[in-house]
């Protein structure tokens, strides 16, 4: 089943909508300027940090605790233990492990949309939205309220929900760990269910509720094979006791993080038995591809925002369709350009006082992207006087 809405904008209302569209632009201009020199400024601070305690760290055997130690930055890496299982408090199961991931999936109406636009001539936009609904497993609570058409979608509300719970009295060898120790180890493996665990899961759930282990998921439904709006699966996955390396500040009672005199507070955690070495390797790693996604999306961001700024060109043209989409891509190329090079001078800016040197490249490709940005405006001058010849 689908629903089709039409909706139509004259050429004044359009125009209204990208002025107002400029204010949004500026506004995101500024914030990912704001976002490139805290970026900037996180990335050396960070590389620094890791500097520093790479200088520091001590490696101590993970058995016992010396009390001589104490604030200091060490290395540990050994078998983790817990004082209890972790359990799921809504169905009453145990698991031995460190970690326990529920997710939690219903079986339920999804709205999908898609929309085309036409322009006709005078400047009226014409958009099209067709709305379509299937039934679908999602995680997350997909509200009829908000549907084009609630009617015959109704989704009933949610009784349980994804959790992540962390086992008591976590420690490798002697030492303690903080939860934001384990919080970092990421997933662990797929737990299969069994029907042994059936009679405690009946046990838990309310009166009426049909439960089954299907492939090894907790199945909350009349029939797995046949889903119905309503039904549940549900999947675990549990980080096991196992060998871990961490990197942090000793205390009396184990490892929390160690606070450098650059300003980060440093605690790395990796699976296995690693090498201090490794462990600030892979650390430095991180912080370089998290400092070029924040850099490409904050870039992508300054051209978004310069489109916003130009889009009443591009409005005010499409009086003529073509002449709109051919206005449409060239302030789009005169936004891509404006964006990277602001972006990249930002950059240059707030990299000049640690590293001049890639300050001063970062400037000469903003100078090459200026030179291209006047060109390409030239050429546009030169062509539009050939046409009124």
């Amino acid at each position: 089943m689908s629903v089709e809405e039409t909706v139509s904008h004259s050429l004044g209302e359009r125009l209204k909508q990208s002025l107002v569209g400029i204010g949004t632009g500026a506004a995101l201009i500024s914030a990912m300027v704001g976002t490139l020199f805290w970026n900037e400024g996180r990335a050396v601070q960070t590389a620094r940090s890791l500097s520093e305690g790479a200088g520091l760290v001590i490696g101590r055997p993970a058995d016992q605790i010396d009390p001589a130690f104490n604030g200091a930055l060490i290395h540990v890496a050994g078998a983790t233990s817990a004082s209890a299982p972790v359990r799921d408090p809504d169905f009453g199961l145990e698991f031995v492990g460190l970690r326990l991931d529920r997710k939690v999936e219903m079986y339920q109406w999804v709205q999908s949309s898609r929309t085309e636009k036409s322009t006709a001539t005078g400047g009226t936009e014409t958009q099209v939205t067709t709305y379509s609904y299937a039934t679908d497993w999602q995680s997350t609570w997909q509200d009829p309220a908000g549907f084009k058409e609630p009617q015959g979608h109704a989704n009933p509300p949610m009784a349980y929900a994804s959790l992540g719970r962390i086992a008591e009295g976590v420690s490798v060898g002697a030492y303690g760990l903080e939860e934001d120790v384990v919080s970092q180890l990421g997933a662990g493996p797929a737990q299969r269910l069994s029907e042994d665990q059936l009679a405690t899961i009946r046990a838990a759930v309310a009166p009426g509720t049909l439960a089954t282990i299907h492939q090894g998921t907790l199945y909350l439904g009349r029939n797995p094979e046949s889903p119905a709006v309503g039904d549940y699966r549900i999947t675990y996955s549990l980080v096991p006791l196992e060998v871990i390396s961490v990197i942090g500040r000793q205390h009396d009672s184990g490892l929390g993080r160690y606070r450098t005199d650059s300003g980060n507070a440093l605690l790395m955690v990796e699976k296995g038995n690693r090498d201090a070495k490794d462990m600030f390797a892979t650390a430095a790693d991180s912080n370089s591809t998290t400092t070029w996604g924040l850099r490409i999306g904050a870039v992508i961001g300054l051209i978004v925002g310069f489109a916003l700024i130009l889009r009443p060109l591009t409005v005010l043209a499409s009086v003529l369709p073509v002449l709109g989409a051919v206005m449409g891509f060239g302030t789009g190329l005169i936004a891509a350009l404006m964006g990277s090079s602001l972006g990249l001078l930002v950059i240059a800016f707030a990299w000049f006082a640690h590293r001049p040197l890639v300050s001063l490249i970062a400037m000469a490709a903003v100078a090459l992207l200026a030179t291209a940005l006047i060109v390409l405006a030239r050429r546009g001058r030169s062509t539009a006087a050939l046409a009124g010849e």
